[in-house]
């Protein structure tokens, strides 16, 4: 895999997530998120020596991509499709869905809701997982 390639997967990744919730994909999920698409990524090997921020940022705009960023909190950063436009709400006084989406600790737990999402009602039926499975992916 190449840069190219791993941008392609980017825009995607952010193209899905902003269709399915209007919302950016954290950079601190798209690792989770990127294995949901190859197994076998090593995403930092591609990018050696840039940092996932520094080659969204520098090179985003040629992948339809663009990095978004907390104005209180600085490590918060987020990936949306360019041309969108997004500011993340106040950290001050969140509703109750936002504190409880808050409170999801797991990219993987995240990724995997991501998934049964996309599947029929009929599908959804026969899937059974036990509580102490889900609560391991959100801790």
């Amino acid at each position: 895999m190449d840069k190219t390639e791993l941008g392609g997967m980017l825009k995607k990744i952010a193209d899905d997530a902003w269709k399915a919730s209007q919302e950016p994909v954290l950079l601190s999920d798209l690792p989770a998120e990127l294995r949901l698409h190859d197994a076998s990524l090593n995403y930092k090997e591609v990018l050696k020596p840039q940092s996932m921020k520094a080659f969204i940022k520098e090179g985003g705009a040629q992948f339809g991509i663009q990095l978004v960023a907390h104005p209180e909190q600085r490590a918060k950063l987020g990936l949306i499709p360019a041309g969108v436009a997004y500011t993340f709400p106040p950290t001050g006084g969140t509703s109750a869905a936002q504190d409880e989406k808050s409170s999801v600790g797991s990219a993987e737990g995240v990724a995997l809701m991501r998934m049964l999402a996309k599947l029929s009602d009929d599908d959804l039926s026969k899937i059974t997982i036990p509580v102490s499975v889900l609560a391991k992916l959100f801790r």
